[in-house]
């Protein structure tokens, strides 16, 4: 049977889960589409042909994506990146029972083609106008994170990243377009910060070694000393806490979750 190209050898809707201007497509094995949108880039097609993907631009040139083959309907999120209104698309490459995993281009007005984000994978994205919320579990680990679009990079960055390790708490560390600043275990969905009390009745800090080992130092705390968590580490040895004491001058290290009780 002969292969129609075009918008109708696709299945194409809109997804009920979509932010902002983002829409989600399937595009059948065999068959292109143009973009139904007004972004930078949207004068290109996409095509999957004999198991690869690539994009036609607007002189009528193909040029790879550089993606792994795909074999059968391939879903992919279409929107633009906010303000700077570059066109962006997300293309579902995995997925497990619990995540499914998308690659990310950006339209690149340059060099007039789409390149891949220097955040490669996002994991059950949500879109919204300059942002993409990416949720996920690694073990009992819960990720949530938030990538911002810069206007200077024309491109995403990691600008929140959020772990909730155990009930009730996160890891938060924020992010700009140049530096990442030092993390803080806060309460969920809060920027409250958490403190606890140590009850042994001396326990000394520790460094945190490369190879995620632990080695005593000669500082230490004393019960009824007040500390403010600002990491954590789940390891064999179970579980440590990096915390801050603020005495005549402000120490930080390590302690086992056991020598302290942490603020409900």
């Amino acid at each position: 049977m002969k292969v129609i190209f075009g918008l109708l050898a696709i299945v194409a809707f809109f997804s009920t889960t979509a932010e902002a201007n983002f829409k989600t497509i399937v595009l059948d094995p065999d068959s292109e589409f143009s973009l139904p949108l007004t972004c930078k880039g949207s004068d290109s097609k996409i095509k999957l042909e004999g198991g690869r993907i690539s994009v036609i631009n607007s002189l009528g040139k193909s040029y790879s994506l550089g993606l792994d083959e795909q074999l059968e309907k391939l879903p992919i999120m279409i929107g633009s990146s906010g303000n700077s209104n570059e066109c962006v698309l997300a293309i579902k490459y995995a997925e497990n029972d619990v995540n499914e995993s998308y690659s990310l281009f950006v339209f690149d007005d340059v060099q007039g083609k789409y390149r891949g984000s220097v955040v490669p994978v996002i994991t059950n994205p949500e879109f919204s106008a300059g942002k993409v919320l990416s949720n996920y579990r690694d073990g009992p680990v819960t990720h949530n994170d938030t990538l911002c679009f810069s206007t200077v990079s024309k491109d995403y960055y990691l600008c929140e990243s959020r772990e909730q390790f155990t009930e009730g708490l996160e890891r938060k560390q924020t992010c700009d377009e140049s530096k990442c600043f030092d993390s803080v275990i806060v309460k969920e969905n809060s920027s409250i910060p958490v403190g606890a009390v140590v009850v042994s009745p001396k326990v000394y800090l520790s460094n945190k070694n490369e190879d995620s080992t632990f080695s005593q130092r000669k500082a230490y705390l004393v019960v009824g000393d007040k500390v403010v968590l600002t990491d954590f580490y789940i390891g064999g040895e179970g579980m440590y806490y990096k915390v801050a004491y603020e005495g005549k001058s402000k120490t930080v290290g390590w302690l086992a979750s056991e020598s302290i009780r942490v603020n409900e």
